[in-house]
């Protein structure tokens, strides 16, 4: 979403989409490769991470690649969905 969380904290989302293998996935944003130096293979490594070493208002690190280079994005956590 343009205006949700990702977005405020200074991540891209894909700006089109591509057929891949069948599927129309959204293409050219930011992809997460790390998360404070812990290296993502996938978004269950996300999950993994913030579930279990994170806590709301806590800062963290992310690598993405962008633009055809790495980028280092701040992110300050707010509180998970369902977890008020």
């Amino acid at each position: 979403l343009a205006d949700g969380p990702a977005a405020q904290a200074g991540l891209r989302a894909g700006d089109r989409s591509e057929m891949v293998e069948g599927r129309q996935l959204p293409v050219g944003g930011d992809v997460i490769v790390s998360i404070d130096g812990s290296p993502v293979r996938g978004i269950d490594d996300v999950i993994t991470y913030l579930v279990t070493r994170t806590r709301p208002e806590q800062t963290i690190t992310l690598e993405v690649l962008r633009d055809g280079g790495r980028a280092e994005v701040e992110v300050t956590l707010g509180v998970r969905p369902g977890s008020l």
